[in-house]
């Protein structure tokens, strides 16, 4: 007998009302959420109060939103969230913390960003149904510049994210090492790089200490037996984090952590595979104790693994996608897209996603437009059954209506659905295809 029920989705971002769309597959997917003990989703907008300060970080887009938006995804069922993506800071420390005072308000569980590196880090719990969940969340992307800080006594804390940065290294082999020694010689650029590492304002801990290494434009290359990217995250990031999932783990009986990551397998980006890093970090968070580990961020779907017994989905893409009806785009970033003065937010999306029947960006791609709603059912701790329900997001010709989830057909779902089941099968994981009130649906094979 299940004793709770989690639903899963990926970001949400979304700027329009859903409570006044009158669709039956979007109602459809309202009861599947709205039937869960705890149904999750990641908050990508800030709903900043204006006149707000946008930060001056290139980030693709600024994404605002309205605080009434906050209100459409609660009523839809959702109750927790996250807050770590790569858009919490884009209206500065002020933006945010109006957003999370927005949440309070509201008593939205939302984790992953505060006024303090321990207030983003620390789970956050919502106890329904007599039993009783935690929701941890980070963000890799631009964690660097984004990521909260603790107050020392002297300093005040520093508003951001949970951060779980990474670093990359370029394995070369020797004629390749040789020949980049040669240009960042002959470029001067290795002069610069030694001066800095005299005066010790390069400290990098992890770079590699038993092969020839050099640091070149900034990146770290190491001499090798193959041309490979490998990344690997903090150790420092990632031993904070476990800290908070141990503690969760005496804490509450279902323990969600969540990541928001762009980056892909060797430099890539928004795509569907996983970085080395954000693989050993979701293991690892499991083997702390998290029960489930959602992943979002490159807005579609990568694969999923059972490890140890319990679900890892690398990323579960976009539940909704309303990005081309932000309202405010910064100055400096019509200027970058060499719009003529006056410009507005929709003349950049133009530019940014083409016209209205636009061929280009997000756009061009069905892959950033659908993806599937895990349904994981729980007993006795351990996850017994895990449903996918596959979702699309309205791709039409109206940006008015671009963006909107709903159940899928029964034809799209099992197209999404055997997607999805590729994607799963290099981690050892099956998904087997069935029918339910119409619609197809996918089941983990645990």
């Amino acid at each position: 007998m299940t004793e709770y029920r989690l639903a899963l989705t990926g970001d949400a971002l979304i700027t329009r009302p859903l409570s006044t769309i009158v669709d039956d597959d979007l109602a459809a997917l309202r009861g599947l959420v709205g039937s869960a003990d705890f149904a999750f989703t990641n908050l990508e907008f800030i709903a900043a109060k204006p006149p707000f300060v946008p930060s001056a970080r290139w980030n693709g887009l600024h994404v605002y939103a309205p605080a009434t938006v906050l209100d459409e995804l609660k009523d839809f069922g959702f109750n927790l969230f996250s807050l770590a993506h790569n858009h919490t800071m884009d209206y500065s420390s002020g933006g945010l913390l109006q957003t999370l005072q927005a949440l309070g308000e509201r008593g939205m569980v939302t984790a992953g960003a505060g006024p303090t590196l321990t207030q983003a880090r620390r789970p956050r719990y919502l106890d329904r149904n007599g039993y009783r969940a935690s929701i941890m969340a980070a963000c890799s992307t631009g964690a660097t510049q984004t990521i909260a800080g603790d107050p020392d006594g002297v300093a005040e804390g520093r508003p951001g994210l949970s951060g779980l940065r990474y670093s990359t290294e370029y394995e070369l082999v020797p004629p390749q090492f040789a020949a980049l020694s040669e240009i960042d010689e002959a470029l001067g650029t290795a002069t610069g790089t030694r001066q800095a590492e005299a005066l010790s304002i390069v400290l990098d801990a992890t770079m590699s200490k038993s092969r020839r290494s050099r640091r070149f434009l900034n990146a770290r290359f190491v001499e090798g037996t193959t041309t490979a990217v490998h990344t690997h995250p903090s150790k420092l990031d990632v031993d904070d984090i476990c800290r908070w999932i141990r503690d969760a783990r005496k804490q509450a009986d279902l323990v969600v952590v969540s990541v928001h990551c762009h980056e892909g397998a060797r430099g890539q980006y928004n795509a569907d595979n996983v970085a080395d890093f954000a693989l050993e970090a979701a293991r690892t968070f499991i083997d702390a104790g998290a029960d489930v580990f959602a992943g979002h961020g490159p807005h579609q779907l990568a694969g999923m693994e059972m490890y140890k017994g319990r679900p890892i989905f690398h990323s579960l893409g976009n539940f909704a996608f309303m990005v081309e009806t932000v309202e405010t785009v910064p100055d400096e970033f019509l200027q970058a897209a060499g719009l003529p003065p006056r410009s507005t937010a929709s003349d950049f999306q133009d530019e940014r996603e083409g016209a209205e029947r636009g061929a280009k960006g997000f756009s061009a791609a069905s892959v950033f437009w659908e993806s599937v709603v895990p349904v994981c059912d729980f007993t006795g701790g351990r996850v017994t059954s895990i449903e996918l329900w596959p979702i699309v997001l309205m791709l039409g010709p109206s940006r008015a209506r671009r963006g909107v989830p709903v159940m899928a057909s029964k034809d799209e779902g099992r197209r999404i659905l055997e997607r999805f089941a590729g994607l799963a099968q290099p981690f050892g994981t099956r998904v087997a295809l069935g029918e339910k009130d119409g619609r197809s649906i996918g089941h983990v094979v645990l």
